[in-house]
């Protein structure tokens, strides 16, 4: 698998969290946004500008002032996704 560096890892820096259907929530469990649970909406691949992108809701947070447009968390949103998105290609590859 190709390392990122400062990639984020799962159960150390955040969690998966079983939410509604299929879907699922990230809880951050270190840094200033410890305890904030997030969930993703629509990801998608911008070709024209090749790049990926994503929005997000904020489920909790125990700072009331955190909400999806503070940017350390839309930082720490695409940290989680990077992270998401490497550990299950290097499983696709692994099959």
């Amino acid at each position: 698998m190709v390392k990122i560096p400062n990639m984020l890892e799962e159960n150390e820096d955040y969690e998966l969290i079983p939410a509604d259907g299929e879907q699922w929530h990230v809880r951050l469990l270190k840094g200033d946004l410890i305890e904030t649970i997030i969930s993703f909406n629509q990801i998608k691949v911008d070709e024209s500008m090749d790049q990926l992108k994503f929005d997000f809701n904020v489920e909790f947070s125990p700072d009331d002032s955190i909400t999806a447009e503070n940017l350390d968390l839309q930082k720490a949103a695409g940290k989680v996704l990077e992270s998401i998105i490497m550990y299950n290609l290097e499983n696709m590859e692994n099959k």
